[in-house]
């Protein structure tokens, strides 16, 4: 059975949910090509809405677009709850920053400097201060800054709520995957054997890439696999509660702690470059457990929910493919590395606008075509 539609997205995670709903807002037909909620990256992503600690030297072009991903992040939160009837996750609880021994801050000096000197909203704190913001950290440590932009969600009750919104607004969601796709006939082949024909194709395709493209676009466009461990913890009654995400650096490894409903929270994550290694590894869980407990002790009696991994795609120059590829209809829109949450509604907005024939001001940053790739087509 062939089967037409305006846009064919291809992947049913964070990214290509978000897009599909924003199209769907935009009365833009379309039909997500996946089994639903079924996204290994989406379940792996901690959630956090990171523009300021996710900034990084080497970076900067992505400081103004986070920026923006942010603010579009209230917007989506507003739009779910009224299509949904549902609260979305989003909290804007600034995350807390924080140095364990002198030579960590030295790191995060450096990185608070380099925080100021882009105009990002932060507010360095003393032990004192720190002490307040967040009830439990540990009493022994060197400096902390608070990130006041810095926000986080839940990936999958997000996830989730973007599937319902979608569905409520006619979206369509296959129950099979892409094994095939002629860019010349502008035709999908699904696992069903089922036929997708499109004017746009869109690839939110994560860790795939453009492998269904073949190799001449899969070797410019290439997806490098970053490993992150995971692990979720469940506080006992009696312990403090986290309430914020806390950041950190212990003796230079550094730890993230985000919250979760019903008393648990995300431990993360460290990164691998060992390439498409499945697994958790003593080394790697002792590197999030032992930094951890550093910072906030009370995760001493935690109860250990889960441990995960997951595979960040990250791209040459860490900076992920968003646009159409030169003289084609297909539409790129994976290789977000560390920052695919943040980035979902920034990266919808660039998108729709491609599809509407509409211009982006960050088109430029993004494009699949831009000239600093190490090979070309």
């Amino acid at each position: 059975m062939i089967k037409k539609v305006s846009t064919a997205i291809v992947g049913g995670g964070i990214i290509g949910m978000t897009i599909a709903l924003e199209l769907a807002l935009r009365d833009i037909d379309s039909m997500i090509i996946d089994e639903p909620t079924s996204s290994k990256t989406t379940a792996a992503a901690a959630g956090m809405i990171a523009p300021i600690s996710e900034a990084v030297f080497n970076e900067g072009t992505l400081i103004k677009p986070n920026l923006h991903a942010q603010q579009l992040w209230s917007v989506l939160a507003d739009r779910l709850t009224e299509l949904t009837g549902n609260e979305s996750s989003l909290s804007n609880i600034p995350s807390l920053l924080i140095a364990k021994t002198k030579d960590d801050k030295a790191i995060i000096d450096n990185l608070v400097n380099y925080y100021e000197q882009c105009n990002l909203k932060i507010e360095k704190l003393s032990n004192l201060q720190c002490g307040d913001v967040l009830a439990g950290l540990t009493p022994n440590f060197n400096s902390g800054a608070l990130l006041l932009s810095d926000y986080f969600v839940e990936p999958l009750k997000e996830l989730h709520l973007i599937e319902t919104a979608y569905r409520k607004l006619g979206g369509e969601i296959t129950n099979s995957t892409a094994t095939s796709l002629d860019i010349n006939l502008s035709q999908i082949t699904l696992s069903n054997n089922d036929i997708i024909e499109a004017k746009d194709i869109v690839l939110a395709t994560g860790n795939s890439g453009a492998e269904i493209l073949g190799q001449k676009y899969a070797s410019k466009l290439q997806v490098i696999k970053v490993k992150g461990q995971i692990m979720t913890l469940k506080l006992n009654e009696t312990a403090i509660k986290l309430e914020r995400v806390l950041r950190g650096f212990v003796k230079g490894t550094p730890v993230y702690l985000v919250p979760r409903s019903g008393d648990e929270l995300v431990v993360g994550a460290t990164q691998e470059y060992t390439g498409f290694e499945i697994g958790n590894t003593v080394e790697g869980l002792f590197n999030l457990i032992e930094p951890a407990i550093s910072l906030f002790p009370s995760l001493r009696d935690a109860e250990i929910k889960s441990i995960g991994h997951g595979f960040r795609p990250g791209t040459v120059d860490n900076i992920a493919y968003i646009g159409r590829i030169a003289s084609t209809n297909i539409i790129c829109a994976f290789g977000h590395y560390r920052h695919g949450v943040l980035q979902a509604p920034l990266t919808a907005e660039i998108v729709a606008d491609e599809i509407q024939g509409e211009s982006n001001q960050f088109v430029e940053i993004f494009s699949p075509n831009r000239a600093d790739l190490t090979q070309s087509v």
